[in-house]
């Protein structure tokens, strides 16, 4: 990999094997981020422990929200360990919960971010020249010359597209509702 010049190696070894990544990071020239090996901020704090990353990669979604995702944020800034918001190819919404972690902290603003689940969806480089209406989101992020702008508006800045959520919908089957 260090021959190709490759900008990182996202969570190289199996999510379970911290040592393993710390063993791997002395011996290659390539950074090492991790982002299963780290599903609880325990995990972070044996990462950071272990001296196994040169960087994190954090999935809002899978932190439990940009509340969270927060709070894994100032541990890794605390320890010097950059920040990428890894992305789960998702809607919109997805994007723009993303989009607005990433400027909550001037930290991960720092980092190149590939917050681009949009773009791989619909197997396009941008929302300008293209007119998408089957989203769970109205307005997707505007993503231009290879930067995304963050929705402006109430909540996220994005509106429920009632359409496209009526095209999910799986003719003779109820909903489930789950309650406490």
């Amino acid at each position: 990999m260090e021959k190709s010049d490759v900008a990182l190696a996202e969570q190289p070894l199996p999510w379970w094997d911290v040592d393993g990544l710390a063993r791997l990071r002395r011996k290659v020239n390539v950074p090492i981020f991790p982002d299963e090996s780290a599903t609880e901020l325990k995990h972070l704090l044996e990462i950071i422990d272990k001296d196994a990353a040169d960087g994190l990669f954090i999935k809002v979604a899978k932190a439990g929200g940009i509340l969270r995702a927060r709070k894994w944020v100032a541990v890794a800034k605390a320890a010097g360990l950059s920040v990428s918001c890894g992305c789960m190819t998702g809607s919109g919404f997805e994007a723009a919960t993303q989009a607005h972690f990433l400027i909550s902290d001037e930290w991960t603003s720092r980092f190149v971010q590939e917050n681009t689940g949009p773009l791989t969806i619909y197997s396009i480089l941008d929302t300008v020249n293209v007119d998408i209406k089957n989203d769970l989101a109205k307005t997707l992020p505007r993503y231009e010359n290879g930067f995304m702008w963050v929705p402006e508006g109430p909540g996220l800045g994005m509106e429920l597209n009632e359409d496209a959520v009526a095209q999910c919908i799986t003719p003779g089957k109820q909903p489930v509702v789950v309650t406490q």
